[in-house]
């Protein structure tokens, strides 16, 4: 009865392993996105509009970075300043035109995903927005598509019942030939 049973198993554990990678991988997705939609400060400050750096922008130390924002009304000038957590880290420009784009030569800042850019009117602190969250790092950290993980899975568990059915078919073979002769 247990010889019988073992060979259903085998495929039913490869594909919970599976389902649970998979379901990890999707699950830490979603947790993050919604983290950045928690901490998503769009609109709350009124006539100015960060458009980038975005959530999904990752600034490396040492390079340049294009800070671009819409704005509306009569501000002439605006202030750029940058945020970790929401609390003030320092000012990028503490004054220049707002022609809806800056280009921030990024310095030494610890590696961490909650850095946020503020850009406000320079005659009125209480005008202006934060970005979303966005990640400055050192490098480019490492990043496989899912499609990848996904077909390294699947052929990781194809290969496997393949592995374990052809050992089966020729152990079998085996006990055949030895009982013949």
């Amino acid at each position: 009865m247990m010889k019988k049973v073992i060979p259903l198993l085998v495929p039913i554990m490869f594909l919970g392993v599976n389902l649970g990678i998979l379901s990890f991988l999707t699950q830490n997705t979603f947790t993050n996105e919604i983290i950045l939609y928690i901490n998503d400060f769009d609109d709350v400050f009124g006539d100015i509009n960060v458009l980038e750096p975005s959530s999904s922008d990752i600034i490396i130390i040492g390079e340049k970075c294009n800070i671009k924002w819409d704005s509306k009304g009569g501000i002439e000038q605006v202030s750029i300043g940058l945020f970790q957590r929401s609390e003030f880290v320092e000012s990028i420009s503490l004054v220049t035109i707002n022609d809806g784009s800056y280009e921030w030569d990024v310095g030494f800042y610890n590696e961490a995903s909650d850095y946020s850019i503020g850009v406000w009117d320079y005659n009125d602190f209480n005008c202006g927005d934060l970005s979303d969250y966005f990640m400055i790092a050192l490098n480019k950290p490492f990043s496989v598509d899912f499609f990848v993980i996904i077909a390294l899975i699947i052929g990781l568990s194809s290969g496997s019942l393949l592995g374990y059915y052809f050992f089966r078919f020729f152990s079998l073979k085996r006990k055949i030939h030895h009982s013949i002769f």
